[in-house]
């Protein structure tokens, strides 16, 4: 069996990485103990663990398991609750109202 597929597609437009996040990408703003900052760009319906591998491949951490991110939940009574990213749920679900990382 033979098949033949005829039609052109720009290669360099397949392989732009801007293409691979939909227009509901968020800016996660993480802030280190050392008060420094980076900003990581990524899909809101992403899961958490992407944020979480995202930020140890940025520290070059070896031992991943014994770290992970908190953020301030701003949609609590009466102020902001400070709460424990799940890797197994979306960023979308998580992160209501304005939250900062």
């Amino acid at each position: 069996m033979t098949l033949r597929v005829k039609g052109t597609y720009s290669v360099s437009a397949a392989e732009n990485p801007s293409r691979l996040l939909s227009v509901k990408a968020i800016t996660c703003n993480v802030i280190f103990l050392d008060d420094k900052s980076e900003n990581f760009k990524l899909d809101k319906n992403a899961r958490g663990q992407v944020l979480i591998d995202l930020v140890n491949d940025f520290l070059e951490l070896l031992e991943r398991d014994f770290f992970g991110l908190q953020f301030n939940d701003f949609s609590c009574n009466p102020g902001p609750l400070l709460r424990w990213l799940e890797p197994t749920k979306t960023l979308k679900k998580q992160l209501k109202g304005e939250s900062i990382m």
